[in-house]
């Protein structure tokens, strides 16, 4: 990520985070299954997508989402994917390499 792209994420994020949360407290508040979906969520899939590939019901996707976003203190699975990935919570390949 470009210090560009580091700045703009850093702004769309103001606001929406209650209390800063640093990468190590929040990778250490969820479950390795809420990572599990914090991973696939960052990677672009639907909450169907994501529970196919983890074998598990799509409300249950929504359960651990609804974890994810209360632990992480945010409103949406965006800001949740954006964080992960601005914090190093998760990794994603560029579709350029």
């Amino acid at each position: 990520m470009s210090a560009c792209d580091a700045t703009t994420l850093d702004a769309s994020l103001h606001g929406f985070v209650e209390s800063p949360v640093s990468a190590t407290t929040a990778a250490d508040d969820l479950t390795e299954r809420e990572k599990e979906v914090l991973q696939l969520l960052a990677a672009g899939l639907t909450n169907k997508e994501i529970g196919t590939r983890l074998d598990i019901a799509e409300n249950t996707v929504k359960n651990h989402l609804k974890n994810i976003l209360a632990k992480l203190h945010l409103q949406n699975r965006v800001q949740a994917a954006a964080l992960a990935i601005q914090q190093g919570l998760v990794t994603v390949k560029s579709s350029l390499e």
